[in-house]
């Protein structure tokens, strides 16, 4: 269920139902206390420990009381790791076709690079330097053209 809470802009969003964050907060927070509508549109827990804010509309979470930085911290770095292990994950799905699956046309085999001289003090700014690096089959992922590195 804390699969419920997103991260945007440094700001937790539920995005259950309150149901299903008093569920979250009864059994997976373990606290128990008292829910109330103070004024349309929020939605208020509080106990000794935590006090929640919810806002139907925008779906923001607000914890504060002596456990809500904990709880908050606990929370933006669950979705943090969760972030970067489905990242993960998809590097891990990415397959290259290998070289016999690879089509030969000409138009697949040749990256163009454009270089605008205009902004840099390196070059002649008089010129613009377009540059053709042509890719075989034999070149690796790491930046290899043409048997070079």
């Amino acid at each position: 269920m804390s699969n419920c809470f997103e991260l945007q802009k440094n700001k937790l969003i539920w995005n259950g139902d309150l149901s299903e964050l008093k569920s979250y907060v009864a059994e997976t927070l373990n606290i128990n206390g008292k829910w109330k509508s103070p004024s349309g549109g929020r939605w208020l827990f509080t106990s000794d420990a935590l006090s929640i804010t919810w806002y139907c509309k925008s779906k923001t979470v607000l914890f504060q009381g002596p456990r809500g930085s904990e709880v908050a911290d606990s929370l933006k770095r669950n979705i943090d790791a969760s972030r970067t292990v489905i990242v993960k994950n998809a590097e891990l799905n990415i397959a290259t076709p290998a070289a016999s699956e690879r089509r030969n046309e000409s138009i697949d085999n040749q990256y163009r690079l454009s270089f605008n001289n205009s902004n840099s003090s390196m070059f002649d700014r008089s010129s613009n330097t377009t540059t053709t690096i042509n890719r075989s089959d034999s070149d690796t992922s790491e930046g290899k053209a043409n048997g070079q590195e």
